[in-house]
């Protein structure tokens, strides 16, 4: 059931993420529920850990509805933060082992995510809306039909390309 939801969720956001801005915040607050879900409650069942994740999507949402101004550059510095780990985490497995250098590449994404939110709005959006998208398809992807990291990383790149494109498409119209 997981895949499905991230299946449905990635997509919404690699190709609408521009018109739906809420997304990304709902996105990263799903994703941050998972992750923490299964951080510090790995023994519960997977309904909990979905629980949790639709709350803090929900909520990432509903506060930058309110707080839009605000909570940009938050989330552009969460979803920059998340989408260099990813990309570089993909394409060289021994660069981010240390905890150190997570952190550092965490920064210096979500630096760059936060100023591509703040100062060039949409065309931050449609970026961060396609990596960010475009991992959480792979993902669900992943889960119900296991990939090689060399297939899920082209797969990857690709989605992410195709959903920038389709974006600007829409954008431009």
């Amino acid at each position: 059931m997981l895949s499905l939801i991230e299946l449905v969720l990635g997509s919404a956001l690699l190709f609408a993420g521009r018109k739906l801005y809420w997304l990304l915040a709902a996105t990263m607050g799903f994703v941050a529920g998972l992750y923490l879900a299964d951080l510090f409650l790995p023994n519960e069942p997977e309904t909990t850990g979905l629980i949790i994740a639709f709350a803090l999507a929900f909520g990432g949402a509903l506060l930058l509805v309110v707080f839009q101004r605000a909570l940009i550059g938050l989330v552009g510095f969460l979803a920059g933060g998340v989408a260099l780990n990813l990309l570089l985490g993909g394409m060289t497995s021994n660069l981010l082992t240390e905890t150190w250098m997570a952190v550092a590449v965490f920064i210096v994404g979500g630096a760059v995510g936060a100023f591509l939110l703040y100062k060039l709005f949409n065309l931050g959006l449609i970026i961060l809306s396609a990596i960010i998208g475009a991992y959480v398809v792979m993902t669900g992807f992943g889960g119900m039909f296991p990939l090689s990291p060399t297939l899920f990383s082209v797969a990857l790149i690709l989605l992410i390309a195709i959903g920038i494109l389709i974006q600007l498409g829409l954008f431009r119209r």
